[in-house]
């Protein structure tokens, strides 16, 4: 699951970029057809 929500590009600089102790927030919106929002899910990475 997290493949599909964070771009490869975004990864890979988690990966390769981000230092220790170093956090990311990310807010994943679930919109219908007419572009309103119905859930918000928001999560926050840490590179241990």
């Amino acid at each position: 699951m997290f493949k599909d929500v964070v771009p490869e590009d975004e990864f890979n600089h988690i990966t390769g970029s981000m230092q220790a102790g170093e956090e990311l927030h990310y807010a994943l919106i679930l919109a219908n057809v007419y572009k309103l929002g119905l859930q918000k899910l928001e999560f926050t990475l840490k590179k241990q």
